[in-house]
């Protein structure tokens, strides 16, 4: 600077005058959110030179001017600083603001049984700050509950921070099944007896037993758990002389609950036609349910009794008698198939085999001769058949008086026509017959023919 008085006298003085820098801010600490989805966090900025005081500016909205920002969600923030003479620093400070993963819970329940305290509900735990608290519905404060009846349950978590989740698991009821042990045709030959092993238990009601009608397993009787484990059938029309059956059954426990359909058993039905020269060919289906190794073959004659004649392995459903009886003789078979395991179906009664219906035959060497094979003039398709074949014969002896006839296993006449001609084609229609074995006879003279016919 210079002076000039009024006599033109100058002074010169020099003065420096220091230029200030411009503000400058960092980040001090900050506070991660506790809880996800939280917006509890913080941050603290300090400022240096330019000239204080300052005023600050976050990217938070709305914008906070402090030196702290507070209610941070997670994300990225920048803070600018302006000193008193409205300067701004030169670059923002950064901060990231953290949380932790979501708090989830995830509930593993068990099934329960009828009035028993037997299940349990396994947690785990994903997300949040460890350590973990837990507050069940039932008032349990572990991580996993046990012994627990059926119903809803629902829990509370809370992690360090007190963030909390909440989960909810069914323990649903389970009836367990009851294999059936075995199936098979009573001595009379007329019904069906169904045997199974009844558990010891304290959560059974009931038993519902069901047989196989047009292809649907339809329920037909229930038995109380305070009786004998076995069911004799002899509902809608039940004859196991005409075809096999097959059986389920399910348990019902006291709660009302039924439990799925045990696996099915099937009875044995042998059916049987005339041998050539003498005797009778036997024919079964193979028994479902248990392993069978082998079929027992029992003959009775004139009624004197059962006597085992043979046994086959499994696998062969065939088996011929070649005994030639005396005429009018009542001839019985039945098969027999051995359960190894045996069944129990009361402390006073055991079952360990299953058997086929009794198929009678009558001797008829007295009035017939039977033709082999080879001789036969009879042909028969489709067979097996669902209810509609043709029959074809051919080269009769004679023209006139030709007797047809179709018989049921059990002798009796489903169809019969005479036949006037050495050859025809007859069409027939078994469809509203039960399913089983039928016997084709044509008779010609003192001559008769006989053949087999499966409807399926």
């Amino acid at each position: 600077v210079t002076v000039t008085d009024s006599w033109g006298c100058t002074k010169i003085l020099w003065v420096t005058i220091p230029a200030l820098s411009n503000p400058s801010v960092y980040i001090l600490s900050h506070t991660n959110v506790t809880c996800y989805g939280s917006c509890n966090g913080s941050a603290t900025c300090n400022a240096t030179g330019g000239s204080p005081p300052y005023t600050y500016q976050w990217s938070t909205l709305p914008i906070q001017t402090t030196a702290t920002a507070n209610n941070l969600c997670a994300g990225t923030y920048t803070v600018n600083v302006y000193d008193s003479q409205g300067c701004l620093n030169n670059s923002p400070a950064t901060v990231t603001i953290l949380q932790p993963n979501p708090l989830t819970v995830n509930l593993t329940p068990s099934t329960a049984t009828c009035g028993n305290n037997d299940g349990n509900i396994i947690t785990n735990i994903s997300g949040g700050i460890t350590p973990f608290s837990y507050q069940w519905s039932n008032g349990a404060f572990t991580q996993n509950v046990n012994n627990i009846y059926y119903g809803t349950y629902s829990v509370t978590v809370s992690d360090y921070y007190s963030c909390t989740v909440t989960g909810t698991a069914d323990i649903e009821l389970i009836t367990s099944s009851v294999p059936v042990c075995l199936v098979t045709v009573d001595s009379t030959s007329t019904k069906n007896l169904i045997i199974w092993e009844k558990p010891v238990a304290t959560n059974i009601g009931s038993f519902n037993i069901y047989r196989e009608i047009n292809s649907v397993y339809t329920y037909i009787a229930n038995i109380p758990y305070s009786s004998q484990s076995i069911f004799t059938d002899i509902t809608n029309g039940v004859n196991p002389n005409t075809t096999a059956y097959k059986y389920e059954i399910s348990v019902v426990d006291t709660c009302s609950n039924e439990s799925a359909l045990s696996s099915y058993h099937r009875t044995i039905h042998v059916a049987t036609s005339p041998a050539s020269p003498c005797g009778f060919n036997l024919i079964w289906n193979d028994y479902t349910g248990f392993p069978v190794t082998q079929y027992l073959i029992y003959r009775d004659s004139s009624n004197t009794g059962f006597v085992k004649m043979d046994s086959v392995s499994f696998g062969n459903t065939s088996w011929t008698d070649f005994t030639c009886y005396p005429p009018n003789d009542t001839i019985s078979y039945l098969v027999e198939a051995v359960n190894p395991a045996g069944c129990i179906s009361s402390k006073a009664v055991s079952h360990n085999s299953t058997r086929s219906n009794v198929q009678k035959n009558f001797s008829i060497l007295d009035n017939v001769q039977l033709r082999t094979d080879n001789d036969m003039n009879l042909k028969i398709y489709p067979n097996p058949t669902n209810g509609k074949f043709t029959i074809q014969i051919t080269d009769l002896k004679s023209s006139i008086n030709n007797q047809l006839s179709v018989t049921n296993i059990l002798g009796e006449t489903v169809y019969s026509s005479l036949i006037n001609n050495k050859s025809s084609i007859i069409e027939l229609d078994l469809s509203t017959q039960p399913s089983g074995m039928y016997i084709v006879n044509i008779r010609t003279g003192e001559k008769v023919e006989h053949k087999k016919l499966l409807k399926e």
